[in-house]
């Protein structure tokens, strides 16, 4: 200016981000029934003022819903978390996270069917403005298919059938342990001398003596995206056709 120079000036404008926004499931895979615990992350770490008015809803897949009892917990500052159970929605409004921090919620969550359950909420909005959705997928595994078969299907008076059990896990990611199955025979048919009994899966304890009509399985494992059978001779002095239906298989995966 006239008076000479007054040197420059100069100002610092921070501009914050959103929060960061995340999702997880715990334990990952699960089981049908089994309960998860979903957490949501709310991170402001990058940031210099608070985010204030947190808002976000979570539409559960089907095929997930909120468990009972929901467990629903928050460290976030206030707010209001809904998650009431048997339901498939789960909300928060209202909340605040302070700058440069982070804070969690909860929820347990529990499958009714089996899969990939692709779990994507909506946007998180809050006072530093719009954040992208978090998603999660849940795996959760079926337990193993069982089924049954005499070996040939027919046979004359006193000969022997092979009765084979076969324990299906093929579409299960996770081994399935401590199987468990029993299975009374009808009283036409009894265990063969010998009994020939043998089983391919892991371990277990097989039990089928000879003349008697109990057969039995615990504690085996199959492997993961596997199948292994268990099996008995059987014998019979009947003619007729005999039906022969086993209790369930239980296992580490569910019945």
């Amino acid at each position: 200016s006239s008076l000479g120079s007054s040197g420059t000036a100069s100002a610092k404008l921070t501009v914050n981000p959103p929060p960061l926004f995340s999702k997880s499931f715990a334990p990952n895979p699960s089981i049908i029934g089994g309960v998860v615990t979903l957490t949501f992350v709310i991170d402001n770490s990058a940031s210099t003022a608070s985010a204030n008015d947190l808002d976000f809803t979570d539409t559960l897949p089907a095929g997930l819903q909120v468990a009972d009892p929901a467990n629903a917990m928050n460290d976030c500052s206030g707010g209001t978390l809904s998650a009431t159970p048997g339901s498939g929605t789960i909300t928060y409004a209202s909340g605040s996270v302070s700058s440069s921090s982070t804070c969690t919620l909860s929820v347990d969550v529990t499958a009714t069917a089996a899969g990939d359950l692709v779990n994507t909420t909506g946007e998180l909005t809050s006072s530093l403005g719009t954040s992208d959705p978090a998603e999660a997928t849940l795996r959760v595994n079926p337990p193993p298919t069982f089924a049954k078969a005499f070996q040939p299907p027919e046979i004359l008076l006193g000969d022997v059938a092979t009765l084979v059990f076969e324990i299906n896990n093929s579409t299960s990611t996770a081994a399935a342990a401590d199987l468990d199955f029993t299975d009374t025979l009808p009283a036409e048919i009894v265990i063969a001398d010998p009994a020939n009994a043998a089983t391919d899966c892991e371990g277990g304890i097989l039990t089928a003596d000879a003349g008697t009509d109990l057969i039995a399985y615990t504690g085996g494992i199959v492997d993961e995206k596997s199948t292994c059978t268990v099996s008995v001779d059987v014998t019979s002095d009947v003619l007729g056709m005999h039906l022969n239906t086993s209790s369930e298989l239980t296992s580490s995966l569910g019945t």
